[in-house]
């Protein structure tokens, strides 16, 4: 076989891997963080009473899907969360006195921007709370800024209206 034709055939192996990768790719980021928001919202649910040690290693997990300095502003009644730590004692206590807590999620809206280490999603989600006694708790807005960190995407704040 010719030099050339070796080297076009090579070229052109090469050619195709790569428009593959980009056609069929890795996972997209747009993939990756709806991926993390579905996995959050099943560690975020309660079904069943939980002991507080297993309470307190869920609500550690669930942490771990936003960033160290995150914060959480809930503007109707003007307060703020700040940093995982209070992330994670409130995850804990809400699975503490809750015997169950459900999400459906209504809307999804993502916007990847900021040079692909940034993103903006906008949700609606149905909560639904019981305790003592069954809350529906309806639905809820929530703005949502995800930054990638190492390779993986964080929430890096959270607004809810």
């Amino acid at each position: 076989m010719d030099r050339r034709i070796q080297i076009a055939a090579v070229f052109l192996v090469l050619a195709g891997g790569f428009l593959a990768l980009l056609i069929f790719g890795l996972d997209s980021d747009e993939e990756a963080i709806n991926g993390r928001l579905d996995d959050l919202l099943e560690l975020a649910e309660v079904s069943g009473s939980e002991g507080k040690l297993q309470s307190l290693a869920t609500a550690r997990r669930i942490s771990g899907f936003f960033t160290r300095n995150c914060s959480v502003q809930i503007l109707y009644d003007r307060s703020e969360i700040d940093g995982s730590e209070e992330i994670t004692a409130l995850a804990a206590s809400l699975r503490a006195q809750s015997k169950s807590v459900s999400f459906s999620l209504r809307e999804r809206n993502l916007t990847l921007g900021g040079g692909g280490d940034r993103a903006e999603m906008n949700l609606r989600i149905k909560v639904k709370i019981a305790g003592e006694e069954s809350i529906d708790r309806g639905e809820g807005r929530f703005f949502l800024n995800w930054v990638k960190s190492d390779g993986q995407w964080l929430i890096d704040r959270v607004a809810i209206p």
